[in-house]
């Protein structure tokens, strides 16, 4: 087995590596570099046979479509329709590659290379490590992964049976030189977010990867703790119960969709803002458009919403002076 570590040796993110047997040739990750120095890689020039996607960030996938088209790019499938999804949401095309979904610990072949994906504890749902053998030699790649997340016990299982008789251990290092004492564990910060909204009379507002379900599962469980109320985004509702794309993409300009217990929401005209809000909640009107065209959001009475997730890297939004977009 013959490696080469094509880019994230030295920096966070942008993992890329090429493993070659015999006469097969793959890539672990094809990671969207963080940093602006980093040494760029000529995907399209390499001759590979597949991709290895260990979990759907933009640093581990972001250069896949670099790839020739039709490119075969192994992943889990729940990733795969998030990856598919912010390309709708954004109104790009989805990637012209050749999917293949994967099982967590069971083994499937690509040409020499034997591999098995581990699910692990990540911000991003659906992550996996893997272990790859090929002509008696075992890689382990650990991709992305951590312990203290609500999933916690895939890393706990891991460490009590490990795998054994590994050549090579590629291992993320993203925290080695960093303090968590703050916030150890997601407990942590759901438990800051609770204390943050208990007494607070005007509305909170969550900056969060719609991905990171840990933190969404934070959010609601903060509020239903101070008997708050959780108003989340169309991304944001949609993650947890995914349709195909092409299902909801007609749905999400021309109506607000009713998601779990959440409640319809929008944004308000200053001049009919109802008095007995506070100032703090007032906001202008607020234009969508997209590929079906402009909508308008109609006014509704968010008075009993106490904190909202606000769409971060979904649908675009064209908005006027100061709007802030809400939505159910």
């Amino acid at each position: 087995m013959k490696v080469t570590i094509l880019k994230g040796s030295h920096e966070i993110g942008g993992t890329c590596i090429r493993l070659s047997s015999g006469k097969t040739s793959i890539l672990l990750d094809a990671g969207l570099p963080l940093s602006p120095d980093s040494q760029p890689v000529a995907l399209a020039r390499l001759s590979v046979d597949a991709l290895l996607v260990s979990h759907p960030h933009q640093d581990h996938f972001g250069l896949m479509a670099s790839l020739p088209p039709g490119t075969p790019v192994y992943i889990g499938r729940l990733a795969r329709s998030l990856i598919d999804a912010t390309q709708v949401f954004i109104g790009k095309d989805r990637y012209a590659l050749d999917f293949h979904d994967f099982k967590a610990w069971q083994p499937f072949t690509i040409g020499d290379f034997t591999i098995t994906p581990y699910l692990v504890d990540h911000s991003a749902t659906d992550a996996y490590a893997f272990l790859i053998e090929a002509k008696g030699k075992r890689l382990f790649y650990s991709g992305d992964l951590r312990s203290h997340g609500r999933k916690g016990i895939l890393f706990e299982n891991l460490v009590k049976r490990p795998i054994h008789d590994i050549d090579l251990l590629f291992l993320e290092g993203t925290m080695l030189h960093r303090s968590n004492d703050q916030f150890p564990d997601e407990t942590a910060v759901e438990n800051t977010i609770f204390e943050t909204i208990r007494q607070q009379k005007n509305i909170s507002f969550l900056l969060s990867s719609s991905q990171n379900i840990d933190r969404i599962v934070s959010a609601y469980r903060a509020c239903k703790r101070a008997g708050k109320l959780l108003v989340i985004d169309i991304y944001t509702a949609w993650v947890p119960t995914p349709k195909l794309p092409r299902q909801i993409l007609g749905e999400l300009v021309n109506q607000l969709v009713t998601v779990s217990s959440t409640l319809l929401s929008a944004l308000f005209q200053k001049d009919n803002t109802p008095p007995n809000l506070p100032i703090g909640r007032r906001h202008d009107g607020i234009d969508v458009s997209s590929g079906g065209g402009p909508g308008r959001f109609e006014q509704l009475d968010d008075s009993r919403a106490d904190i909202f997730v606000v769409l971060r890297h979904g649908h675009q939004v064209g908005h006027r002076k100061s709007s802030v977009l809400v939505a159910a």
